[in-house]
Parts: C-alpha cells; structure tokens; sequence
C-alpha cells in the first residue's frame, strides 16, 4: 500500500470545502437516534486515447484546459448544491480536503492522466483501478519514462487504488502481450464508480477496452459522456443517454448550463429536481431521518404470534414468547453490526488460514462493511417494524370484525342484558378497527415498509457488490416494472445512489487469497442466506396459506351443514337460535381467514420464494466453480455471476414491490 500524500500536498488552489451545516446534524456527529443522512459526493470517471501514430497528435494544452472548465463548472455546481442543500446532506462525512468530489481514472498514459492531474489541481480526490498489478502496470510505460514518472506520481496521490487481476503473456520471442480483456475490464471498473463520464475520444468505436468502447458501453448504462474531441480540443459535447430525451448533440456543444443542470440532477433527490411536485416521496423521505430508535409496542408482535399458533412454530420457539422478545426491539445498529460480524467470521477466519494472506487484507475485507452498515442498519430495522405493524393490523381488524359479527348475533333465547352488552361490545370492535385502520393510513405504515424495504435491499446488495470494486448504475428495468413500480426515480433509488457513491474504490489487490474470500462470501453468506431464507418462506407460507384455507372452507361447509339442519328440523327441536347464530358465525370466521389470506398474499409470495431459492441454488454452484487464481481475470467472472445475484435479487424485490403496493391497510369489507 503506497503512503497517502499529506493533507498539504493536497491542497491545490480551487480546493471545494464544503460549508458547515446549520441546522440538520451530520451522520458522525448526530445521535444514534435518528438514521443518518446521506453524503455528498459526485464521481466523475475519465478515459481517453493515448498519443498514438494512428491518430493525429493533439493539442494537449487545448485539451486540459477544456478539461480544466468543465472539472470547474461541475466543481462550482457541487459547491452551490453542497451550500444550499446542506440540510439534506451529511457534508461532514466527506472527506474535508476534497469537498466530496472524485476522479477515477486507469492512469493510462495520454488523456487519463492529463484528465487526473487537472481535476487534483482542482482539489479532487483521485481513485484509480489498474488493469493489472501496480509494479505489472508500471511496464506498460517502458520507453516512455514521462508518463512512468506521471504514474507513479499520480498513484502516490490517490485515496485508493484498486488492483485487477489482469492477464499477461510473453510470445515465443519473449515479449510481452496484456490481454485486451484486461483492459476492457479497467475500464468497466471506472464506470463502476462514475456519476457522469468525461471522456477524449476520436469518434471512432474500437477494439476491445478502447475509449470508443467505455464510451458505448457508459451512454447503454445511462452514464452521461461529456466528450472531449481528440482533435478539436476546444469543443466538448455532452452525450446523453439515447432512452432520454434531451436536445440534439450539436445544442449541447460546451453548454455550461446543461451540464450544470446535469449534475444537480445526479445530486439532488427527486422533489428538488422537479419542484413543483411535492408528493408522498417527498414527505416519506423527509420522514425516514426523523424516525426514532423503536423500543416495541404491544401490537408489533401480533403478527408473528398469529403467524407462529397457526404454522406450529410457537411450540418450536417457546422461549422467544416466553421473553416476549417479538414485541420489543433492539439496537438498530448494534443488533446489524453484530449480525454481519457473525456473517462473515467464517470467511475471513478462512482467509487468514492462507499464508499470502496479510492483515491489511483482512482490513480491506472488513472495510467494505463500514460505509453501509448504518444506513443499512437503520433502513432494514425500520422496514421490518412497519411491516409487522401492517400485517398484524390487518390481521387483527379481519379478527375483530369476526368478533364484531359474533357479538351482533343475538337470539331471543339469550337475556337482555347480554344483549345490550352485546350491542355495544360490536360499536366498540367496530371504533377499533376504524381506529387501527386510519392510523396505519394515517402513519403510513403501508408505504414506509415498502419504501424502507426498498432502500434496504439495493443497500445490502451494494455492500456486496463492493467487494469487487461497486455495483455501478442501474437505469433500466424491463417488461412492467419499468412503467409500474419502478423506484429509479424514488427519493430511495437516490438515497441508495449518494451512500454507494461516498463508499468508493476498494483500495486492495485481487489476489488468490482475496479472491477466495469474496467468493465464500458470496456463496456462504449472501447466496446461502438468501436460499435459506426464501426456503424458509416458502414452507412457512405455504402451511399458513394452506391451513387457513382449510379451516375457512370448512367453516363454510360447516355453515351449510348446519344450515340445512336448520331448514329441515326447525320445529323439531329447541337448538332454532344456536343453529342460526352459528350458521352465521362461520362464514364470517371464513371470510375473515380468507380475507387475511388475500391482504398477506401467501400463496404468491410462497410460490416466488420457492422459485427463487431454486434460482439462487444453481447461481451459487455457477459462482463456486469459478477458480480463484490470480493473473486470469477471474474477478471478472466472480463478478459477472455476483451481478446475475444481484439483478436476480433486485427484480424480485421489484416484483413483490409491485404486488404490495397496491395492498394498503383497508376495511375488512
């Protein structure tokens, strides 16, 4: 690991500080009581040719200073959305000598090191991914001792250097020959970590790992390109992705406004963006960081005890309802930190039986799970504690409205008294259940679980897919989900965009023992844990789907029964009124399960589980046949099937997303 340079070498004139916040705490310095904001932090990636005879010779002095303005303006558009916006913000979790911004670059010879050192001029934090180990790489510069001498200057000053496992062969002559797969993966890396792109380009599409193809393959991800012309230096375009519709190129030639408007939309959360929509994604994001830490409530754990008495399981964990533990709640961050702790022993424990294996290794792997675990922690708590009061309200009012039934049905047989009881026994279920039902409506409860969920999940998948350098940016979903139910343009989907960003570049080299360890993890800890869980959903559902319906259906036979009892004897025996109350009582208790079935959806959620665990068994065996050795590229594999998990992973949260959301808390009616 190269020593950092000092906080005075980094200081360049320009340096973008961020001003300090007047009212909302930061996430470092706020309480444990509140979720923590995200930060602020835009990522600008640059790629381009290196001086070749293939192409003409450029104006190099051209060319900085066009990449100079435009580092500029997107500097001056993060300082004015860090001085106005700072209440959204946790500006103090930033690093304080870069003000948030950074620049990825390969430190390739030519424009990604002409592009890095204009933007650290400019008080940017510089983060490279190398295709190849560091002292490989430096090889590439043989014969051009300038550009070795950039190299190492500028890897000297980077926050973070991420070492692929880059193929490298000699020929039958002994020379040497890096396989253009290494490349291309470089350059995927630095879309990996990129908000927008700058890249100086001849127009041309070329082979393999090229700039033409960075640049193809950011505008498909919907990366905006600000491209620089490799011989007309004095001109950029911004490139828009092409599911967008923006002005024709030629309207955007060095348009300083519409490159302004560009990053504050990467930056802001949607309300901002589009002002005079103020919606629930407005106010459940503002609500999200005013919830407290949770400590329980009597009707938290109603679910789960109806959930457990019906499946059997209650008799299985006696002791959890024996310490009343479902209705109180722990520690979000404790209880979270602790549980990944636990997650990830076992791997770790067996990388460092590995001799190569050193402790900044270790150190490495650990750090992946700092930039998430709060936020992580205080989004996946909270979803859980509003879905379990969703679900036992719902499950409550379709009980208390069999109650309510119950109470109603009176015969002449029974006193007066009880009667009149009765009667406002049912007013009183009846002012219950509106009661619930208005609150959960009024609280959102409904819509904070699903949103919270949301934000979980794509937080959960992050803090994985960093260990093979970032997930990048997703922009499309396909079939219904992208017209119905699609969260990329949620407050969540932006809060999820700002803390992947502030994460950045793993600073680590794949080697055999790194390797091995991210792919137990992935196998052992995410995969597994998420077969094991939909597992388990699949047959808890199931039995709870199919017990109720057995109990409704024969409460409805039973009702039949006993209503041709009563047409047939009714003056032949004196059970008239019993037989009428019961032959009403049972199908209200019917419909009630019924109804409890369809709001919980178990049936569909069962059968998806299932599926699901199916899928995610043949992606962990693919993903455990991939070797682990170094100089073959194989992170690129471990990666290509981590991101199958993960697309796997995020279209079926869309999917139950889109089933759920139009299930809000209602009347038993």
């Amino acid at each position: 690991m190269l020593k950092q340079a000092s906080a005075a070498d980094q200081r360049h004139a320009g340096v973008i500080r961020l001003p300090p916040k007047s009212s909302a705490p930061s996430a470092a310095d706020a309480a444990p009581s509140q979720p923590p904001l995200p930060p602020l932090v835009l990522r600008v990636g640059v790629t381009g040719h290196r001086p070749s005879d293939k192409r003409p010779e450029p104006d190099v002095q051209k060319l900085r200073a066009a990449a100079q303005r435009i580092f500029q303006q997107i500097a001056d558009t993060f300082a004015g959305v860090a001085a106005t916006y700072a209440q959204v913000f946790a500006c103090a979790d930033t690093p304080p000598a870069k003000g948030g911004l950074r620049v990825i670059s390969a430190l390739a010879a030519g424009a990604d090191q002409w592009l890095a050192d204009e933007a650290l001029k400019l008080g940017y934090e510089l983060q490279a991914p190398l295709p190849l180990p560091r002292e490989e790489y430096r090889k590439d510069f043989a014969g051009d001792a300038a550009s070795e001498a950039e190299y190492d200057r500028l890897l000297a000053m980077a926050t973070a250097v991420l070492e692929l496992d880059g193929k490298v062969h000699l020929d039958a002559q002994g020379h040497r020959h890096v396989d253009p797969a290494s490349y291309e993966a470089v350059g995927f890396a630095v879309l990996d970590q990129s908000d927008l792109l700058i890249a100086v380009w001849d127009g041309q599409r070329q082979r393999p790992g090229g700039t033409g193809q960075v640049v193809h393959e950011a505008v498909r991800r919907g990366i905006p390109v600000i491209w620089i012309r490799w011989a007309e230096a004095g001109h950029w375009d911004l490139m828009s992705p092409s599911w967008q519709l923006v002005q024709k190129a030629e309207d955007l030639d060095n348009n300083n406004e519409e490159l302004a408007l560009l990053v504050r939309a990467l930056l802001l959360p949607p309300h901002y963006k589009l002002s005079e929509h103020v919606g629930p994604a407005h106010s459940l994001r503002e609500a999200f960081f005013c919830e407290p830490q949770k400590s329980g409530n009597p009707l938290l754990g109603l679910w789960l005890l109806f959930r457990d008495f019906v499946t059997g399981e209650i008799f299985k964990a006696w002791k959890k309802w024996r310490n009343l533990s479902p209705f109180r709640v722990a520690s979000f961050e404790e209880s979270t930190r602790q549980r990944w702790e636990e997650e990830t022993r076992p791997a770790q424990a067996a990388a460092a039986g590995q001799p190569s294996t050193s402790e900044a290794d270790l150190r490495a792997a650990n750090r992946f799970t700092e930039p998430f675990v709060r936020h992580y922690a205080w989004a996946n708590e909270l979803s859980v504690y509003y879905a379990n009061l969703y679900r036992s309200s719902f499950v409550l009012t379709f009980l208390l409205g069999f109650l309510a039934v119950c109470c109603g049905l009176s015969g002449p047989a029974i006193p007066e008294i009880l009667q009149v009881i009765g009667g406002f026994a049912e007013l009183a279920l009846i002012g219950v259940i509106l009661m619930l039902t208005y609150a959960g409506r009024w609280r959102n409860w409904h819509e904070r679980w699903i949103d919270y969920r949301t934000l979980a999940e794509r937080i959960r998948l992050a803090r994985f897919l960093a260990l093979f350098g970032g997930g990048g940016q997703q922009v499309a979903v396909s079939g219904h989900l992208a017209g119905y139910g699609n969260p990329v343009g949620t407050w969540m989907h932006w809060h999820y965009r700002a803390i992947e960003r502030a994460a950045g570049l793993p600073s680590l080299k794949f080697d055999q023992p790194y390797l091995a360890m991210c792919q137990r993890i992935w196998c052992d800890v995410l995969v597994l844990e998420q077969m094991e869980y939909h597992e388990l959903t699949h047959r808890r559902l199931a039995r709870l789907d199919r017990r109720l319906h057995g109990v409704a259906m024969a409460c409805f036979w039973l009702g039949v029964a006993i209503c041709i009892v009563h047409l047939v004897m009714r003056h032949f025996t004196d059970l008239d009124d019993a037989l009428m109350i019961f032959a009403g009582l049972l199908p209200a208790l019917a419909a009630a399960l019924g109804g409890i079935c369809s709001q919980g959806e178990f049936h569909r959620v069962a059968r998806r589980s299932a599926a699901m665990a199916s899928r995610l068994e043949d992606l962990r065996l693919e993903m455990a046949s991939v070797p682990t050795r170094p100089g073959e590229l194989n992170s690129v594999r471990l990666s290509h099937y981590a991101r199958k998990v993960a697309q796997l992973m995020i279209n079926e949260m869309l999917d139950w997303r889109v089933v759920f959301q139009d299930r809000p808390l209602g009347l038993p009616a």
